[in-house]
């Protein structure tokens, strides 16, 4: 993953820095990781036209990594972020953040059947994080936290930590689920 390597490149040896972002739910866009010196960089800055992406990433160590890819096309540009600002008078906050709360996992971990937990997932809290990483309110462009763009962090170095999370990676992808099957058997059952 690009993250890990810039970190080996660099001579770190230590953990690779994730976000856990049910524990951040509450005001994401505070999280560590947006740090420029501790995390990933903040979020896409600046005006003018950025062609088909949002602002591009002004700070933290990867403010000049240029993804080769924007969606499911080849186009090389600078790493770009476009949070969500939420709406409190909807209770809703930035980077969708109400969408994975603690509350909601669990509803989430409650399905028995793998691919009703796979599906209540993939279209909530997780699509909720990349979209809320992405998709500014009212710009009308996109980052690469989209789904299409993101895979294994190509395009969006260090999203991919939240996968490896040793605190949330137990909400999702817990070792036994209900009647102690794992989620591979789970799987397995359809």
């Amino acid at each position: 993953m690009v993250y890990e390597k810039a970190l080996q490149d660099c001579g770190y040896k230590g953990t690779a820095m994730y976000w856990d972002w049910v524990a951040d739910s509450g005001n994401p866009s505070k999280a560590a990781v947006w740090d420029p010196i501790t995390g990933f960089g903040g979020n896409g800055q600046g005006t003018g036209n950025h062609g088909n992406h949002a602002p591009p990433v002004i700070d933290g160590p990867f403010k000049d990594y240029r993804p080769l890819y924007a969606g499911t096309s080849v186009d090389q540009h600078s790493l770009c972020r476009a949070w969500s600002r939420g709406n409190p008078d909807n209770d809703d906050r930035d980077l969708f953040g109400h969408r994975y709360t603690p509350e909601i996992v669990a509803d989430v971990l409650a399905n028995s059947r793998y691919d009703d937990f796979r599906s209540a997932l993939e279209s909530g809290p997780h699509a909720a994080v990349h979209f809320g990483v992405a998709i500014g309110s009212g710009i009308g462009k996109i980052g690469d936290l989209v789904p299409s763009s993101s895979p294994n962090g190509k395009s969006s170095p260090g999203f991919s930590k939240s996968a490896t999370n040793p605190k949330t990676r137990p909400y999702l992808f817990p070792p036994s689920y209900p009647g102690g099957q794992t989620v591979v058997d789970l799987a397995a059952s359809g």
